[in-house]
Order: structure tokens, then C-alpha cells, then sequence
């Protein structure tokens, strides 16, 4: 069945567990400011495979990159060198990495000399073919999926919380409300 134009703006979330293939530098820490209340630190070498049309990263340098860049090879093409000096540092989930737009299939892209950085979830554009059972899916504020009632208004900035820390909100934006007639509803089909 032909997925709709809603589907399209949704994205398959890959979790922190789901990064480390092939790496040897990596351990996993535990926050609640993290999705899934746990990120990956990341160094050197290593391969994320997914089924979909781009993969985006999501996260925060730990330490200021040397010498500055790093490599990404996309389904083993030419090593691509990416620069890492724009990177955020100290605060997380801000966007890491974006790969150019892809055929909606598997893919496999290899970091290499990747920067220590604190990885807390990868996102994967959805296309036509790309299999969505069995994988977590990121319905973002702006989905026209979900509709709002009363005042609400549009956060771009940084989420701060003595709990969670300071954070990007997923996607780069979110809708907030402080009055009582407000309200937002999710339509789905599913379980």
C-alpha cells in the first residue's frame, strides 16, 4: 500500500543501542535528558546501517575535534571528508551529521575518525518502500497528523531544565501552551 504524504514527514528513530556496529571506542551513558535515557560516546570507526532515504545524527562533541574534520563513507562510495568545526559542543541533541538524500533502500555509511561526541538518537528519512514495523517512529510537532486547539505557540530555542539539562527539541522546534482551553490530538491508525 502507497504511504501518504503524512507518513513521509515522519521519521524512524534509531536509538543510541543501534550505533555502535563496528566500534571499538564506545561506551554507553545513562541521563534523563537523553531519548530512551541513555547516549552513546563515540570515537574513531564506525558503521550505522539503516532502510531509508537519509540518516541524520543527534547529538554534542565532547571534545574539541583534532584536526578538525572527519570521513563518512556512504554504501562503500569515495570517503567524503566532513567538516567538524560547526559541531555544537556542550549541548546535546543538536544535529551532528545529514547525509545527502538517497534511493530508498538499505544503506550502510562508515564514520571514520569520527570526533568523541556524545550520540543520543539517529533519525531516518522514510521513502515510499522503507519497512516501518518493528521500528520507532518520530511523529514530529509540525505532522499534520496532529491538530491543535487554543493558544500555542512555536519554541525554537534550546530546552532548558534542571533535570534535562539544555537540549534542541527534536526536529528543531516545539509547540507549547500555558493556558487551560488548550489542547492537541494525535490521529493515527495502528496500534
Amino acid at each position: 500500500m502507497p504511504r501518504t504524504e503524512l507518513e513521509f514527514q515522519q521519521k524512524i528513530l534509531l536509538d543510541d543501542a543501534g550505533l555502535t556496529e563496528g566500534a571499538s571506542n564506545y561506551a554507553f551513558v545513562s541521563s534523563l535528558k537523553y531519548i530512551g535515557r541513555s547516549a552513546v560516546i563515540l570515537s574513531g570507526d564506525f558503521t550505522v546501517n539503516f532502510t531509508g532515504t537519509s540518516l541524520s545524527l543527534f547529538g554534542e562533541l565532547t571534545q574539541r575535534p583534532n584536526p578538525g574534520f572527519y570521513y563518512v563513507v556512504v554504501d562503500g562510495g569515495v570517503r567524503v571528508k566532513i567538516s567538524s568545526s560547526g559541531a555544537l559542543r556542550g549541548v546535546a541533541a543538536g544535529q551532528s551529521y545529514t547525509s545527502p538524500a538517497l534511493a530508498d533502500s538499505a544503506h550502510s555509511i562508515t564514520f571514520l575518525d569520527f570526533p568523541k561526541s556524545t550520540i543520543d538518537y539517529a533519525t531516518v528519512d522514510i521513502g515510499t518502500n522503507t519497512p516501518l514495523l518493528g521500528n520507532a517512529l518520530i511523529v514530529d510537532d509540525k505532522d499534520p497528523s496532529i491538530s491543535y486547539v487554543g493558544q500555542w505557540s512555536d519554541n525554537t530555542g534550546r530546552l532548558s531544565s534542571n533535570i534535562v539539562g539544555s537540549r534542541f527539541p527534536v526536529g528543531g522546534s516545539m509547540m507549547e501552551s500555558n493556558t487551560n482551553q488548550s489542547s492537541a490530538t494525535f490521529h493515527f491508525s495502528g496500534a
